[in-house]
């Protein structure tokens, strides 16, 4: 006897999902299957990950914009920056860097397309940033330069990662794809 496989199909609305779970709930009722229980808890995964709130595309790029507007506030006032860097105790950088990690990671979890984005300019900022004296001169690469353009372009790929993520269950998605595999 072969074994019926339900597939749960990602590219529908949760009203046709729910449908779909009941018709399923019912058939479970006749035929108790493990891969048809496994399928309604797939599904009901799918509507839940679904009617998460997360901040739309539009919000995302706000927030992308907002961040860079701060960055380029800081950094066109980076002498004001550094004189409040020098006044701060050696214990109030230790407190400072774990407390940026957990902001910067709450501000990943809840604008993850906008982290991305940020995230891939920085790491193009990085590694192009070795390039910009204009007495550049290819043979004086140093070792130090490999590193920040290496470390620029794995910043890059994670942020068109969180890019990714960040666009998975949007209209935005199926044309990621086409480009990115995942």
């Amino acid at each position: 006897m072969s074994k019926k496989t339900y597939q749960p199909v990602r590219r529908t609305s949760t009203p046709e999902i729910l449908e779909q779970i009941q018709s399923l709930k019912k058939q479970a009722a006749e035929d108790p299957s493990p891969n048809i229980a496994q399928t309604i808890v797939k599904l009901e995964e799918i509507v839940r990950d679904g009617t998460k709130w997360r901040p739309g595309i539009i919000g995302n790029i706000i927030a992308a914009i907002i961040t860079g507007i701060i960055a380029n506030l800081i950094y066109r006032n980076i002498d004001y920056v550094y004189a409040i860097i020098r006044t701060v105790p050696i214990w109030g950088t230790i407190l400072l860097i774990p407390l940026l990690g957990i902001v910067f990671y709450w501000l990943r979890s809840r604008f993850r397309l906008a982290y991305g984005i940020i995230e891939f300019i920085i790491g193009c900022v990085s590694a192009i940033n070795v390039f910009t004296p204009s007495s550049f001169d290819y043979s004086q690469l140093q070792p130090l330069a490999l590193l920040q353009i290496l470390s620029g372009l794995y910043i890059m790929v994670r942020g068109l990662d969180n890019i990714g993520q960040g666009l998975r269950n949007t209209r935005l998605e199926p044309y990621w794809k086409s480009i990115f595999r995942d």
